[in-house]
């Protein structure tokens, strides 16, 4: 359920201390955690911009002033201030104004998107995938309810029609591929909210009910597997065909290829209850197959079944980094119950069988994995880095049967 309590967090330092820039905003500032807006040149320009599109926002219509929104802003400002785990240091004219000034920057830019308006923003494609990124950051967001308050107040029409409601906005936005406008499938996926696009992005009804931008996108793209990870003929199977002169023999070859991977990250110490890497499990007499999982888009439904290591595809880029580091974070912060736990037990999955770029190039060459960072040692940094953040409750995560029979 939506809360009006702390649904608003902070990364902890010393997870943050590991990779500052996947949880910091590069070039949109939005809420009182946004350190350096006034400082930072890339978040400065946009401070500038954000009072261009508050005077843009209240042209839209003549039935409120701007005192009407500063008086909405401050009765709403204790029950906002509530919403932060971190206490805010702002005054209150500033949070208020904080709140005024972000809250009708989010509102005007989704609105000259869905109306595929002209402005600065747009015609400089490059900002778009920044200004997304920025607003799908954990501490990077205000309270849905005073974007609602903002909007709700005015009477306004977008490209001659009646204006959307403030939720059909922001799940258009996210369902949408096109970071320029709207497409026609994000309409198709807007029906009782419920749809899916390529991306992985499922809206369901149960999105209704969330916090903030972020809190929804979370709802929308992690979504409960459909299918079971395993199966109870599993160690059956595995025993008749993992004998134990191929199970020594694929360790030595690990252990030679390990030797001379001289510029592979640091081997990690494997906790008892983890499985073994790509490399180990296909050499042991596993094979890795691309899933076609039960609805499109869902990467979490990792099937394990007769020697057969399904994984759904994944595409990873440069923002894919900072959605898992903060979709991981949300979790840990919300207090996600240990089943639950969905995107914590994934990267922990991936985290496992990742352990070099030969396990990379395994994955990708089954057709699982695609790569667009720079290097497939790059990749295997990053989910390597997991394994010193989120505590693992391996008896009860939702992939915890597919890491036992793994392991038999």
């Amino acid at each position: 359920m939506a809360s009006d309590n702390f649904t608003i967090f902070r990364v902890p330092a010393h997870v943050r201390q590991r990779n500052k820039h996947l949880y910091e905003p590069q070039t949109v500032a939005i809420g009182p955690y946004g350190v350096g807006r006034d400082v930072e040149p890339s978040l400065r320009a946009m401070e500038w911009l954000k009072w261009r599109y508050l005077q843009e926002f209240l042209s839209r219509s003549s039935n409120c002033t701007i005192d009407n929104y500063v008086d909405a802003i401050q009765e709403l400002e204790p029950r906002a201030r509530r919403c932060y785990f971190e206490r805010v240091e702002l005054s209150t004219k500033e949070f208020a104004e904080m709140l005024l000034l972000d809250g009708c920057f989010i509102i005007e830019f989704l609105i000259k998107w869905n109306g595929g308006e002209n402005d600065g923003v747009r015609a400089a494609e490059w900002s778009l995938p920044l200004i997304r990124g920025d607003l799908l950051l954990l501490e990077n967001q205000i309270p849905l309810f005073v974007l609602e308050t903002l909007y709700e107040l005015r009477t306004f029409q977008i490209d001659g029609t009646a204006a959307p409601p403030m939720k059909e906005l922001l799940v258009n936005y996210l369902a949408s591929k096109n970071l320029e406008s709207p497409e026609e499938e994000a309409d198709s996926s807007n029906e009782e909210m419920e749809g899916n696009d390529d991306h992985g992005l499922i809206v369901r009804g149960e999105a209704k009910d969330f916090d903030h931008l972020f809190h929804l996108f979370y709802r929308c793209y992690v979504t409960k597997p459909q299918t079971a990870p395993t199966g109870r003929t599993i160690r059956g199977t595995i025993l008749k065909w993992l004998k134990p002169s191929k199970i020594c023999a694929s360790l030595l070859s690990y252990l030679r290829f390990k030797n001379d991977e001289l510029h592979a990250p640091a081997a990690k110490i494997r906790l008892p209850n983890t499985i073994p890497s790509a490399t180990v499990l296909l050499e042991a007499g596993v094979t890795f197959r691309k899933k076609n999982p039960c609805h499109p888009g869902s990467f979490l439904d990792v099937t394990f079944q007769g020697g057969v290591l399904e994984i759904p595809f994944l595409s990873v880029n440069n923002s894919t980094l900072s959605l898992f580091t903060n979709l991981v974070a949300f979790e840990q912060c919300s207090g996600c119950k240990p089943e639950k736990a969905y995107m914590t037990s994934y990267v922990t999955f991936m985290n496992c069988i990742i352990d070099t770029p030969r396990d990379v190039a395994i994955l990708h060459q089954s057709g699982i994995l695609e790569n667009q960072l720079a290097s497939d040692m790059d990749l295997a940094v990053f989910f390597n880095e997991f394994s010193n953040c989120p505590p693992m409750y391996y008896k009860e995560h939702y992939l915890a049967g597919l890491f036992q029979e793994l392991r038999e």
